[in-house]
């Protein structure tokens, strides 16, 4: 398929850029990714996670950028820096430390919202297993999740369980331009 194929039509006949256009530097040291108009620079080698993550990011969100701050449970006390995967709690000093995973189901989750995450997505998706596989890997980490993230984790306000599965309880933070 040619570069000029590699775009989609929507309903409104407007062109959708599915590929990414990538531009390596002369002094081999940077590759230039765009996608949907939007540009980012990256070191070399290149790592095919990071394509994706721009990809996802560009895609996910209509082509506008994904925000990288998210205020989580009904009282905003939790503030998630996506892009730096750091957390903090308003009236804690030091911050809290995720694993890869769980700061994994958080993006899922936000990704996904409004609609609930049920285990065998966060499977497939977060474990990358099947989803006929028995195993209580899920309810752990959503467990130890709401350890750290809960006032109170017998009673969730941050992240949910409802008859469809896991919903984040979260709002975007705008940024600030300074």
């Amino acid at each position: 398929m040619a570069i000029k194929e590699a775009t989609s039509t929507t309903e409104n006949q407007t062109e959708i850029q599915l590929w990414p256009e990538v531009l390596f530097s002369e002094d081999e040291n940077t590759a230039r990714i765009t996608l949907q108009g939007k540009t980012i620079e990256l070191d070399l080698p290149l790592r095919i996670g990071h394509i994706l993550d721009f990809m996802h990011s560009m895609t996910a969100h209509g082509g506008k950028e994904t925000p990288s701050r998210y205020a989580l449970g009904p009282n905003n006390r939790i503030i998630y820096n996506r892009k730096e995967r750091f957390l903090t709690i308003s009236g804690e000093d030091d911050p809290v430390f995720l694993t890869d995973k769980e700061y994994g189901i958080l993006d899922f989750l936000i990704d996904l919202s409004p609609k609930a995450a049920t285990k065998d997505m966060l499977l497939t998706q977060i474990w990358e297993m099947r989803s006929d596989i028995e195993t209580h890997t899920v309810e752990t980490h959503i467990y130890r999740l709401r350890q750290k993230i809960e006032s109170n984790a017998s009673n969730p306000e941050v992240l949910v369980t409802s008859e469809q599965g896991y919903i984040l309880n979260f709002t975007e933070v705008e940024e600030k331009n300074t």
